[in-house]
């Protein structure tokens, strides 16, 4: 018996052991039921049975092992689902509000859209609108056109090019005063106008005088231009293609710009663009051409209305307006004397439509202007003045050396026996040329003027105080 029970001991721990993992009420139970009963088959069998008792005690516990394990998978199981179940609810929940959060998409988009859509109509009609009122506005402006056609220039005059130094001006026909000019060109208080032989004014200003210079320069349209700030008065000629009517001895004028394809014929039977407008390769739109003579101010030149001429040859000229230049801080404008050509492009333009001539009849008035108004070139008729052609490169009494006119071909118009084109010199020949001129290397300068704006004669280049200057700007 006490061997027996040793066994049920030893077969109590070893069950212990084997179940850490019950509940302690459980295990209460199991251990006191297992006691009566082992008691019981103790008493009863023998120590075969003992031993078969053994063995299905033995099994026992492995059942028992097996339904907490499968509780344990149970509750597993529970647990799973449990998570399982929450995260549906929450997919649940998630999806609950896909759609309302879809529908707020959509119904956002669409708030968005819908103005822009409307914009986009709205566009699209005023697109359509602004044709019209393009259509509309197109028309008041050809309105406005035609009612600056009595004064505003139609003729084509190119506009006139204005270096950073140059002040443009019109004559105040009430205060008999020069005022800044509009370069718009309005047909209120315009600027030029050929048709009506008014041509584009400019002037160069001291730096420093009664005003400055940059005062003038940004001065407000209308402003009065002091004479005493006045260092020289220009008039633009327009770039023009010309044809020599010797029948009506009057010149044609047609305007071009410097787009329009050049005329190409002699000037006598077909047009011609004067060759002026072509200059070192360049095309230009126009020129300045000094209003007055060269004058003497305190020993520098000007371009004034006065009559203190320039007593000086052409090299000392030359000079003069070189370092006027500087001294007057031009540092924009280079100042020449004329070209014989120049001065027959000046001749043409004055021999039109455009200048002396009315009905084709062609007079300068008592004030010898280009226009006969106060808007023209002034005594070009009866004055006498040196220009820059030369007969057979000869310098004479000019004070030049004999390298500068062959070093500066630009500068002057170089002639041997024939007359150049567009000068001025050969055409309406029967009444206004001089036959008597005769060139040699003495008598190898040109002077122009002097009775005729078509006359010329031969000079020694000395100074003179009978010849004048003029100058132009390019």
């Amino acid at each position: 018996m006490e061997k027996e029970e040793k066994i049920v001991k030893k077969t109590e721990k070893k069950e212990a052991k084997v179940e850490p993992k019950k509940p302690k009420k459980v295990v209460k139970e199991d251990t006191k039921t297992t006691k009566k009963k082992e008691t019981k088959t103790v008493k009863k069998t023998d120590n075969k049975e003992t031993k078969k008792v053994n063995k299905v005690e033995k099994k026992e516990p492995s059942k028992e092992n097996i339904i907490i394990k499968e509780e344990e998978k149970i509750n597993e199981k529970k647990t799973i689902d449990k998570e399982i179940n929450k995260k549906d609810n929450k997919n649940e929940i998630n999806n609950s509000y896909v759609f309302p959060i879809v529908l707020l998409m959509i119904v956002a988009i669409t708030i968005i859209a819908l103005p822009n859509i409307d914009k986009a109509k709205e566009f699209l009609k005023d697109t359509f609108e602004k044709k019209e009122v393009t259509t509309t506005t197109t028309t008041t402006r050809k309105t406005t056109t035609t009612k600056k056609i009595n004064k505003a220039d139609k003729t084509g005059a190119v506009s006139p090019v204005l270096t950073k130094d140059l002040v443009p001006i019109r004559y105040n026909q009430v205060t008999n005063k020069w005022v800044k000019a509009d370069t718009a060109n309005p047909s209120d208080d315009y600027w030029f106008n050929y048709e009506t032989k008014e041509w584009a004014n400019a002037v160069l200003v001291r730096e420093n005088g009664t005003k400055t210079r940059e005062y003038y320069l940004n001065a407000n349209d209308g402003v009065v231009i002091n004479e005493e700030d006045i260092l020289a008065y220009f008039v633009w000629i327009p770039r023009y293609s010309y044809l020599i009517d010797e029948t009506n001895k009057i010149v044609d004028i047609k305007f071009e710009s410097t787009t329009t394809k050049k005329s190409s014929g002699d000037g006598k039977t077909t047009y011609l663009t004067h060759p002026i407008f072509t200059y070192n390769g360049k095309e230009l739109s126009g020129i300045w051409v000094g209003k007055y003579e060269v004058t003497v101010s305190t020993n520098d030149p000007t371009v004034l209305k006065t009559n203190s001429l320039s007593y000086k040859n052409i090299a000392a000229m030359i000079d003069s307006l070189n370092s006027a230049s500087q001294k007057y801080k031009l540092f924009n404008t280079k100042i020449n004397l004329i070209k014989n050509t120049e001065w027959g492009a000046m001749t043409y333009l004055a021999y039109s439509k455009y200048g002396v001539c009315t009905d084709y009849v062609c007079s300068f008035n008592e004030l010898d202007s280009t226009t006969n108004n106060i808007t023209g070139i002034f005594k070009v008729n009866n004055g006498s003045e040196y220009v820059m052609g030369n007969y057979g490169n000869a310098v004479s009494y000019s004070g030049l050396n004999y390298n500068y006119i062959n070093e500066n071909p630009l500068y002057f118009d170089l002639y041997n026996e024939s007359n150049l084109q567009g000068d001025a010199t050969s055409d309406l020949s029967n009444i206004y040329i001089n036959g008597n001129a005769v060139f040699n290397t003495y008598n190898s300068w040109y002077v122009r003027g002097n009775g005729s704006i078509f006359a010329y004669a031969p000079g020694t280049g000395a100074p003179n105080y009978y010849i004048g200057y003029r100058v132009v700007l390019h």
